[in-house]
């Protein structure tokens, strides 16, 4: 099982490409919160539709949550315990307080990067450059060395 956060989702659809996610996990399952903040939008864009790849869950330990919400936001605190309770496969999350959760609570997880350079890597993309820039351009945050070392060693810069 795939459980995702709104910010890879999020960006993906800003700039047209969030079927690569489909073409790679074939069904991603989402928290409930996630479902509410995909609904709402974060800055006016159109919202992401219901996609049939796409699952809605509900967290079933309301208490894991709670304690995951005292460092994290409510999204990412969902996306965390359905992880624990679903033994989930992978995760897909950039913020990095909920990376090292999940790396300390064995959950393997992968960034909005890493999904790109997955695709560049199974031929699903030609470059990771292109799709990242205009993430960037959308508003994504990405450290300029992190930037430019993933690009370098893809050969891209």
């Amino acid at each position: 099982m795939i459980i995702a956060n709104a910010t890879p989702l999020i960006y993906l659809h800003r700039i047209g490409q969030l079927e690569l996610l489909h073409q790679l996990f074939t069904q991603v399952t989402i928290p409930e919160e996630v479902a509410r903040e995909l609904q709402r939008g974060q800055h006016g864009e159109a919202t992401i539709p219901e996609l049939p790849w796409i699952r809605v869950m509900s967290v079933q330990h309301r208490s894991t949550v709670d304690v995951l919400a005292q460092d994290l936001d409510q999204g990412e605190a969902e996306v965390l315990a359905l992880a624990l309770e679903h033994a989930a496969d992978q995760m897909i999350i950039d913020d990095a307080l909920a990376r090292t959760a999940a790396t300390l609570l064995h959950i393997p997880c992968i960034g909005t990067l890493g999904i790109l350079i997955t695709c560049k890597t199974r031929g699903l993309i030609p470059t990771v450059k292109a799709p990242l820039d205009a993430m960037i351009a959308a508003g994504l945050w990405i450290a300029p060395a992190l930037y430019e070392q993933v690009l370098h060693k893809l050969g891209e810069l």
